[in-house]
This record gives structure tokens, C-alpha cells and sequence, in this order.
């Protein structure tokens, strides 16, 4: 993947850093205390869901329940990489999780 300088961006930035077969990866999505530009952030992402696949990795859990579709818990050990615990649809892992550490997460349990 090519590079847009967006590497290392402030902390509570969104950015998109890039666009490659028609998937957009996201980070940093909110802008702390802005929640005119978060709301037009979300509306952007709701824009573009039917031109391109959108990836976005977030702590967020209402705005990642808000404005997607598909959703995947990743979960870490110390010294250890993270792996996908579960994922599904958005309602189906917020409203029912079949793992319970997915449930934990997503009620605010921990994390």
C-alpha cells in the first residue's frame, strides 16, 4: 500500500491513508469534543459504504456500532498477537455476541 504522509498523524485526527481496489482503510475517526465534524465524519463514511469497501479500527464501540455493517473483536495477550475472537453482523455481535469476552468488550465490561 502505498503512503500519503499519514502515518504518524496527531492524536484525535481522522484521515483516510489510503484508497487501493476500492477499499478505504480509517483510523482515528473522532475528533475529540467535535461533534459537528464526528457527525459529518460518520455521514461521510455512510456516503461512500456503496463505492467502496470501508475498513475502520477504532476503540469506539458506538460509533463502530453506529456506522457499520460488519464488525470483528480482535483480542491481545501480552506478548502475544492479536486474533479475531468472533465476528458477524454489527447487531448480531453488539446485541448477542456468542463469545463472552466479545460481550464483555462490547457492554464495557473491560477494555
Amino acid at each position: 500500500m502505498a503512503g500519503t504522509g499519514a502515518e504518524n498523524p496527531p492524536q484525535g485526527y481522522s484521515y483516510v491513508p489510503d484508497v487501493a481496489g476500492g477499499t478505504a482503510f480509517m483510523y482515528h475517526l473522532t475528533v475529540v469534543g467535535h461533534l459537528i465534524t464526528n457527525l459529518r465524519i460518520e455521514e461521510t463514511i455512510g456516503e461512500l459504504a456503496s463505492e467502496v469497501t470501508i475498513v475502520i479500527v477504532t476503540h469506539n464501540m458506538q460509533q463502530a456500532q453506529r456506522v457499520s455493517h460488519y464488525c470483528a473483536f480482535f483480542l491481545a495477550a501480552e506478548n502475544t498477537p492479536g486474533h479475531i475472537v468472533e465476528d458477524g453482523p454489527t447487531a448480531q455481535l453488539f446485541e448477542s455476541p456468542a463469545d463472552p469476552r466479545t460481550a464483555d468488550y462490547v457492554h464495557g465490561r473491560f477494555g
